[in-house]
């Protein structure tokens, strides 16, 4: 079993060809991944588990025929949920190389969240009904390797 703390950058980018209009949404979030490992740990095993997560920073960026126009940066926004909760497996291969697949149950934005433009009211991720996913390969640098340290002695 294993549990933990990360700080994890996630978003998407959504493309509507018809206006040309572009959006990258990005959240930077603190994570406690709470998981357990089968196998041999020392050389390959799965692993898979839940993951509790805590929005912290929100990010849009708008662009328009591939110009940027717009961004912007929120700290805890009410533009996404107040968390996320999040489900992973994985694969660790022998040598340092990690598989894993994570999917979001929570939805990326707070579909409820009012936006006041000139006295007007409006929901701009009412329609945004979107669940992130992804597929990371990552690989252990330096793995069981030895450090050795050049010791000066700096009183002559």
């Amino acid at each position: 079993m294993f549990f933990g703390l990360n700080v994890r950058n996630v978003g998407y980018i959504a493309q509507d060809n018809t206006t040309q209009i572009k959006k990258k949404y990005r959240v930077y979030d603190m994570g406690i991944p709470i998981g357990l490992k089968l196998g041999v740990l020392d050389r390959f095993f799965i692993y898979g588990g839940y993951e509790f997560e805590l929005p912290f920073n929100y990010k849009e960026k708008t662009f328009e025929s591939e110009v940027k126009t717009d961004k912007f940066n929120v700290w805890f926004s009410d533009r996404v949920p107040t968390f996320y909760q999040a489900v992973f497996v994985g694969l660790q291969f022998p040598y340092g190389a990690n598989l894993k697949f994570k999917y979001y149950l929570t939805p990326f934005h707070n579909t409820d969240y009012v936006e006041i433009v000139d006295g007007i009211e409006s929901k701009p991720y009412e329609h945004l009904e979107t669940h992130v996913f992804y597929l990371a390969l990552t690989f252990t640098m330096f793995r069981n390797s030895k450090v050795y340290y050049k010791y000066e002695n700096s009183m002559h």
